[in-house]
């Protein structure tokens, strides 16, 4: 089943508990509770992030160079990061990458992402509302006009060195 019919089926299930809530105080609070996790179900099915999510899902294992704002990760000096899942949670693209083989990994996190190109071994949001990296929010570097967020495979990496 596609993600759309499912969207609906959550907002028809929210707005039911929604209903609920308003019309019974026996269960009001189950209902509200109700209602708006489906709503924010919905809302999150329906999001540009899960859009981009869902057409990443293949760089989970990957090695993957990536630039905020038109400069590298902090800390990263550059290095190749192994992306551990991509995921989306309502309007915001969660991104696992850990910088070292058996290390820990950080959430980079862009917040309601925008005006997106997606190739196979190349993603480039332009806008978005914020990017953090390990919950530090990143600003752009005054002057640049670099990308929200460009995130590309090894395998491009060395083909364009060539």
């Amino acid at each position: 089943m596609s993600r759309k019919p499912v969207a609906i089926l959550f907002a028809v299930a929210g707005l039911a508990g929604l209903v609920t809530a308003a019309l019974s105080s026996t269960w009001r609070f189950p209902g509200l509770g109700a209602g708006l996790l489906f709503l924010f179900l919905a809302g999150t099915l329906l999001s540009n992030a899960t859009r981009i999510a869902s057409a990443l899902r293949h760089l989970v294992g990957e090695s993957v160079h990536v630039e905020v704002w038109g400069t590298s990760l902090p800390t990263t000096n550059d290095e190749p990061l192994e992306v551990t899942s991509i995921t989306a949670l309502g309007a915001g693209l969660l991104i696992r990458l850990r910088v070292t083989r058996g290390g820990p990994s950080v959430l980079l996190k862009i917040a309601q992402p925008r005006s997106s190109t997606l190739e196979k071994d190349r993603v480039e949001i332009r806008e978005a509302a914020y990017v953090s990296w390990g919950g530090t929010r990143l600003r752009p570097v005054t002057g640049t006009r670099g990308a929200a967020l460009v995130l590309h495979t090894e395998r491009m990496t060395e083909s364009s060195r060539r």
